[in-house]
C-alpha cells in the first residue's frame, strides 16, 4: 500500500506539536525516510516554521540553500532541478528543505503556501517539520495544505497537553480543520529520560479527545535518534524502523480516505 498508493495531486503530511521537545523534526525525518525508501523517493521534508529550525541539522548533509532561499526565489523556480538546488538528498531518497547554519527571515504564511505549491508539482509527498506557535502565518499555511496531521508526543504532561491543545485549535478552523483533528494519527516516543507518564495515560486522554487506539503508535527508544544528530534510517534499530514503517503506512492509508474525501 505505502509503494502503490497514488494521487492526481501533491500530498502533505503535517507533523505537529508545539511542545518543543515532543519529537517532530525526528518524527518527520524518519517518517519521510520511510516513506521515499518504499516508494523510491518523490517525498520532500520541507521546514515549515516561523524561525530557524533544526531540521537541517537533524538530517544528513549541509545544505548550501535551504527553505529562506527559496522563498526569496520562488518567482524564478520552476524546474525540478532548480528545486533540487534548495533540497539534501538522503541516503533514503527523501529530499530535505531545511533552514542553512545562517539566520533567515521567520517564514510567513505567503512563504509557505508558495513553497507547497512548487514542491507539489515536483515530488509526490511533502511531509512538513513545523514550529511552536500554532497561530503563527507559516503553522496556519502548513494546515492548509495538508492532508494528514501525525502528532508526535513524550510520555509528559506537556507534550499531551500541547498535542490535545492542537486538536482544539484545529476543530475550530473550520470543516478542514476537523478533517485533520477527526482523523489523527499520534505516535508516542521515548528519548530515555525518565517518563512521568505511563502509556495508559496517552492513550486515553487522546481516546477522550477523539483519537480512536488504531491511530495511536508507539516508537521505542532508539540510541541513534537519542544521540540528537543527523538521523541516517538504516542506522534506526529494526524495532524502531518496525515501528515508523507502521505510522507511514497509517499515514498513507489515512491520505487515501482525506484526499477521496476532499476531492467528492
Amino acid at each position: 500500500m505505502i509503494r502503490q498508493s497514488s494521487w492526481t495531486r501533491g500530498v502533505g503530511i503535517l507533523v505537529a506539536n508545539k511542545k518543543g521537545t515532543a519529537g517532530k523534526t525526528p518524527t518527520a525525518i524518519c517518517l519521510g525516510g520511510v516513506l521515499a525508501s518504499i516508494r523510491g523517493g518523490s517525498v520532500a521534508i520541507v521546514e515549515a516554521s516561523d524561525d530557524r529550525g533544526q531540521l537541517a541539522y537533524r538530517s544528513e548533509g549541509d545544505p548550501a540553500l535551504g527553505i529562506g532561499e527559496l522563498v526569496s526565489a520562488l518567482s524564478g523556480v520552476a524546474t525540478q532541478s532548480q528545486l533540487r538546488g534548495y533540497s539534501v538528498t538522503q541516503r533514503s531518497f527523501a529530499s530535505v528543505i531545511g533552514s542553512t547554519a545562517h539566520w533567515r527571515a521567520p517564514l510567513d504564511g505567503d512563504g509557505v503556501r508558495g513553497v507547497a505549491k512548487i514542491i507539489d508539482e515536483h515530488f509526490t509527498l511533502r511531509v512538513w517539520d513545523t514550529g511552536n506557535q500554532y497561530s503563527s502565518g507559516a503553522f496556519v499555511a502548513a494546515v492548509e495544505t495538508a492532508d494528514v496531521l501525525v502528532i508526535p508526543t513524550m510520555n509528559s504532561a506537556d507534550s499531551i497537553l500541547d498535542g490535545l491543545e492542537l486538536l482544539d485549535f484545529l476543530r475550530a478552523r473550520g470543516a478542514h480543520g476537523r478533517m485533520l483533528a477527526e482523523s489523527a494519527i499520534v505516535v508516542r516516543l521515548s528519548d530515555g529520560r525518565p517518563e512521568s507518564v505511563k502509556d495508559s495515560r496517552v492513550l486515553g486522554s487522546f481516546n477522550q479527545a477523539g483519537v480512536p487506539t488504531e491511530h495511536i503508535y508507539s516508537v521505542p527508544f532508539d540510541a541513534h535518534i537519542a544521540e540528537r544528530g543527523p538521523i541516517t534510517l538504516e542506522n534506526l534499530a529494526p524495532a524502531t524502523r518496525a515501528a515508523f514503517t507502521a505510522v507511514a503506512a497509517a499515514a498513507i492509508r489515512q491520505a487515501n480516505r482525506n484526499v477521496h474525501q476532499k476531492e467528492n
